[in-house]
């Protein structure tokens, strides 16, 4: 492992919230300051909001001073978006989803629409999004890759930009080390505090992949070895 790749724990962070955050938070801030350019005020919505990605989403883009609108697919998973700082919440597994968050955006729409689920729901988001809003692609949880037509991005006026977090240290070294920074310092001064899900040993392996496989977990789930 090239010592550029590791980052010291803050004193006062446990291991395991350690395990959980960098990955999930360094998507997260980089997703929406770096590629999403969201700004202070505008409505941000959060797809698969109580995965760990989403979760730490949530978090990032209160701090950022969005209005964050999470959409999860059970009661409990949007309680615990809320729980976690989102202003409002969406079951996006209902047909009138998008008329809810028409409702809640007096007709705006997401300025950023922040996603890692992937699947129909993602073309059905880029339909509500802003005018000039930007689609962020973090990842496919639902299992299927959304085609997405091309008219949308026209009539919307929308950006479709892709996030994929293992390129950032070798193709913008400079911004890893600028949200890494922030994140530290959010995270010394206790604005933040990483979202840790179910905790397994390692000999549960199974049982913890399994729970990721089927959509399960609320945060990012830890194994912990030894």
């Amino acid at each position: 492992m090239p010592s550029t790749a590791l980052t010291a724990i803050p004193d006062g962070v446990a291991p395991e919230a350690a395990a959980a955050f960098r990955a999930n938070y360094l998507t997260a801030l980089y997703a929406l300051a770096e590629r999403g350019l969201l700004k202070s005020g505008e409505i941000l919505l959060v797809l698969g909001a109580a995965g760990g990605v989403g979760i730490a989403a949530v978090q990032v883009g209160k701090l950022l001073g969005a209005r964050v609108i999470a959409a999860a697919s059970t009661e409990e998973k949007r309680k615990f978006a809320a729980d976690h700082g989102a202003d409002a919440t969406i079951d996006y597994t209902q047909a009138n989803w998008r008329d809810v968050l028409k409702e809640l955006t007096a007709d705006h729409g997401a300025d950023v629409i922040y996603d890692p689920v992937g699947g129909d729901v993602s073309v059905q988001a880029f339909r509500s999004i802003a005018w000039n809003g930007r689609h962020l692609v973090v990842g496919f949880a639902a299992g299927k890759i959304p085609a997405l037509p091309f008219n949308l991005p026209l009539l919307k006026g929308g950006i479709l930009t892709g996030v994929d977090i293992a390129q950032i240290a070798r193709r913008e070294p400079e911004a890893e080390r600028r949200v890494t920074a922030q994140l530290l310092t959010w995270l010394g001064e206790k604005k933040l505090t990483p979202v840790v899900g179910q905790i397994f040993p390692l000999a549960d392996f199974c049982a913890a992949f399994k729970t990721m496989q089927t959509r399960a977990a609320l945060g990012k789930m830890v194994i912990r070895v030894g």
